[in-house]
């Protein structure tokens, strides 16, 4: 059943990057163990509710089958901590306890752990999912999920100023932590301007930047054929053929997958303003990430 030995599926992306949607197309499969973000603060805070999503009846039946282990195992994942490039003694407890069956996990908190995580898991591939980052950056700041009174239609009004703010899932945090600064120098990226010199939407657009350079960096390294990069919107056209390569490395067909829940894609907020294209020459794009991130959008 499986192709080089590989038994998991871990996706990792971004928050507000489609991943808990792409994992869905696997829920429920056959042989597989399916988890959403193991290591989300919120969850066993919660437990055993569900999550408003229904995301969360894998862990409610861990907490009713087998509370003891899960409780000792369970740990969560801070924003900073998430730039840490090793897992935790505790972390990988966590993990090694998620996976002992083979397992489809998708991850939001993991994307500088991958190449610790693929030393320690040998039996595991990868998928880095990535959202347009205009339609990232946008979901951020106008988010969906805020249903408080005008809220989003301040943010669209405001979309492009100084003083919009986007930390309603830790990002802010994780953007201004020094170790993030580390990331920035050690992947080439130039910007053209000082951080705190750059406004919202531009900070999300270098932050999509420096992971996408790192998952561009562990790929190339792959000599495994584990690491695979997907991109969100090119699943739903039905036109990734990374994605395909990594479903098929674990047996798993097209044709198996879920797809009655998924829906079409939006290019963001203004896509084709050309503040878009500004910002992301602002934050360290070339020209060539430019053709292939922005432009293939348009």
């Amino acid at each position: 059943m499986y192709i080089n030995n590989l038994k998991h599926l871990w996706c990792s992306g971004m928050r507000r990057s489609g991943t808990t949607a792409i994992w869905k197309m696997f829920r429920g499969m056959k042989g597989y163990d399916c988890y959403n973000e193991p290591f989300n603060p919120i969850l066993f805070e919660n437990l055993p509710n569900n999550h408003f999503k229904k995301t969360w009846d894998e862990f409610i039946k861990l907490w009713d089958e087998d509370y003891v282990n899960f409780k000792s195992s369970f740990c969560t994942i801070s924003p900073e901590e998430e730039l840490l490039g090793e897992l935790t003694n505790e972390q990988l407890k966590y993990l090694l306890y998620l996976s002992k069956n083979p397992s489809i996990i998708d991850f939001s908190r993991i994307g500088f752990k991958v190449e610790d995580i693929l030393n320690r898991f040998p039996d595991t591939a990868i998928l880095f999912l990535f959202r347009s980052p205009i339609a990232f950056a946008s979901s951020h700041i106008i988010n969906s999920e805020n249903n408080k009174f005008l809220r989003q239609a301040y943010s669209k009004r405001f979309f492009f100023s100084s003083f919009i703010k986007f930390d309603s899932w830790g990002m802010e945090s994780i953007i201004k932590n020094n170790k993030f600064k580390n990331y920035i120098d050690l992947l080439n990226i130039s910007p053209r301007k000082k951080l705190n010199k750059l406004k919202s939407y531009e900070l999300l657009i270098l932050y999509w930047l420096v992971r996408r350079r790192l998952a561009n960096n562990i790929k190339r390294n792959d000599k495994n054929n584990r690491v695979y990069i997907g991109v969100y919107e090119r699943i739903l056209e039905n036109n990734c053929n990374e994605f395909s390569d990594a479903i098929s490395a674990l047996g798993i067909k097209i044709s198996d997958l879920k797809t009655s829940h998924l829906r079409p894609f939006r290019l963001g907020h203004k896509p084709d303003s050309t503040l878009w294209e500004l910002a992301c020459r602002n934050v360290g794009f070339t020209n060539l990430e430019l053709e292939e991130y922005i432009y293939y959008f348009k």
